[in-house]
């Protein structure tokens, strides 16, 4: 609490002018005390002087001794007292309130760059143990279909523990009624607790909790900051469960459209969907986040949409192809780079669905490129579709076994394939 210093307020130059000019006006003199009983201003008190206590913020702050109109100058250091109270309360309001709104702008500025929910939980429980003292924070979701709760992120600096069980209890109370608890000493009286609803409108899509082992008390100042990183927090979560629900809708009309064009062929059915599979754990398996899965997965989906542009009488041929079917046939990722640039959801994967049949040796097509000047999706491609080249039954190659064909691959590295995603994908598939 900002308390008013009486000695420095009665000290001011304005205030002992003011308070000199009323006390010639009405001809007394007086002392003003401290609340140790030290004389502040004025003379050395009388045995018949009368005590008239200065009010400020609805505490004693010292006295004015005097006779009976000594409570004129009681009450004007009580006003100006309060005055300075009222000033310097919202002079705190006002930078605090300023702190509020760079806290919420830098929030929102990291939490903006970013679609992941885990990242977007780790910044905001960053902030929320910078801010307040805690050894162990967390977020945790509400699953799909809202039955249980899901830890997406939590920061534990000393590994401290919590009970668990208390702490659900706390938990439950702050879903249920919507609002943050401040909990000090749960449970054996050694931990505290600030927990809160992450919310959007009406909408709630988990909790933040921060919590200290080290027997400190947090107060409404901790929770105020709290629901504030909270709110940043659940509408960057709610963004991103909405982008999430439109990537979705987006993948799964293009899995139906790969699906229908793939149905004019048996011997393809199902190609892109399993090369899909199989790139996207590639791509885990090279620690790429899930935006960059996302890019995978429908570059994987569409690297063939290109085949559309080639005759049926090619693409369908049930004998081996000639030399002049082949050149067409190649030039099938051009084709489909060109259908998908105008599309601006896809344009990200035009590179690596041009460049999925390119070699790592730079003897590939359709632009000769090599080693990482080919898109590191389009290396991840090249490998699952050889994959599922040879594993699959097509007219014109005979089918492989895993074995053989993961052979045949190792055979291919940095020839045909990039070592370091044929490393990746060994330790994914299993024989």
């Amino acid at each position: 609490m900002n308390e008013v210093n009486l000695k420095k307020l009665v000290g001011k130059s304005d205030v002992k002018e003011i308070v000199y000019n009323i006390l010639r006006e009405i001809n007394i003199e007086i002392s003003v005390l401290d609340l140790q009983g030290n004389i502040i201003l004025g003379t050395s008190k009388k045995d018949e002087d009368i005590e008239f206590p200065i009010n400020i913020n609805e505490k004693v702050a010292g006295f004015v001794m005097g006779e009976s109109k000594a409570a004129i100058i009681a009450k004007l250091l009580s006003y100006i007292g309060n005055s300075e109270f009222n000033k310097k309360m919202l002079i705190k309001e006002t930078l605090n309130k300023y702190r509020e709104i760079n806290l919420l702008y830098n929030l929102s500025e990291k939490m903006a760059s970013t679609i992941e929910a885990k990242e977007i939980s780790k910044i905001a429980l960053e902030e929320a143990t910078r801010l307040i003292n805690s050894t162990k924070a967390e977020i945790a979701v509400f699953s799909k279909d809202r039955k249980r709760l899901e830890k997406v992120v939590e920061l534990n600096k000393h590994n401290s523990t919590i009970n668990e069980v208390g702490l659900n209890n706390y938990v439950n109370t702050v879903l249920d009624e919507g609002v943050g608890q401040i909990i000090n000493y749960l449970d054996d009286g050694s931990e505290s607790m600030v927990c809160t609803p992450l919310k959007v409108k009406d909408k709630t899509l988990g909790v933040i909790s921060i919590s200290n082992s080290n027997n400190i008390i947090y107060d409404s100042e901790d929770l105020k900051l709290l629901n504030a990183i909270a709110t940043q927090a659940a509408i960057a979560l709610d963004n991103t469960n909405l982008y999430d629900s439109i990537r979705d809708t987006f993948l799964q009309t293009i899995e139906a459209l790969i699906e229908t064009i793939e149905k004019k062929d048996s011997y393809t059915a199902g190609h892109a969907r399993r090369v899909a599979v199989y790139s996207i754990s590639i791509g885990e398996e090279l620690g790429l986040n899930r935006s960059e899965i996302t890019q995978v997965r429908l570059a994987a989906l569409l690297h063939d949409i290109g085949k559309i542009g080639i005759q049926d009488k090619i693409l369908l041929k049930n004998s081996r192809l000639t030399g002049e079917e082949y050149e067409v046939i190649k030039k099938h990722p051009v084709f489909g780079a060109e259908i998908l640039e105008n599309i601006d959801q896809l344009k990200d994967v035009v590179p690596s669905v041009r460049g999925h049949h390119e070699r790592y040796d730079g003897k590939g097509y359709p632009d000769g490129k090599k080693g990482t000047e080919i898109p590191l999706i389009a290396r991840i491609i090249a490998v699952a579709d050889a994959f599922d080249a040879m594993t699959s039954h097509r007219p014109y190659i005979s089918n492989k076994e895993k074995e053989q064909a993961l052979n045949e691959i190792y055979k291919n590295i940095n020839t045909q394939f990039d070592p370091v995603v044929v490393e990746a994908f060994l330790k994914r598939v299993k024989v």
